[in-house]
């Protein structure tokens, strides 16, 4: 995929994009052209740092508005708010990563809450450290339930 090919049609059937890939050009026109549409962006910044909606990162470095910094060895901070880590020992960081941003994101997009999005990444980041695999290790109504615990424990 180049720059050039992206297409405005492809996009616009998307209610929100990730990207993760080292492509700086690619990211940036990719964000740009989606922020036209209106599309909600993300992306991870340990591979690009462009102008999306929300920023994950593991580098306190980066500033600005909706940055999601994930420190899976103590909490998630995001925005001005402090979400635990259940997770006892991290087996893949990239892993539990991967599991936390598409756990958020799935989360954000139905309730466009930054704390209770984080919160359920941060549930299916447990989960995914638990299993010593690259998958989740319970059901979706396992984690939810899991959530709703957690959400009123600490909200």
């Amino acid at each position: 995929m180049t720059p050039k090919s992206i297409e405005r049609e492809y996009l616009t059937k998307a209610r929100a994009i990730h990207i993760c890939f080292p492509d700086e050009n690619l990211v940036k026109k990719v964000v740009n052209l989606a922020k036209k549409e209106k599309i909600f962006t993300s992306v991870d910044t340990s591979f690009v740092n462009a102008n999306a909606d929300i920023k994950f990162t593991q580098d306190k470095s980066i500033k600005g508005r909706n940055i999601i910094y994930m420190d899976f060895k103590k909490e998630i901070h995001c925005n001005k708010l402090d979400i635990p880590v259940f997770i006892k020992e991290i087996p893949d960081v990239g892993e539990v990563k991967d599991a936390f941003m598409a756990a958020f994101l799935s989360r954000y997009i139905k309730s466009e809450n930054l704390g209770h999005a984080a919160l359920y990444g941060s549930c299916a980041a447990y989960f995914c450290s638990q299993s010593g695999k690259s998958v989740l290790s319970c059901s979706k109504d396992e984690l939810d339930d899991f959530f709703q615990k957690k959400v009123h424990e600490i909200f």
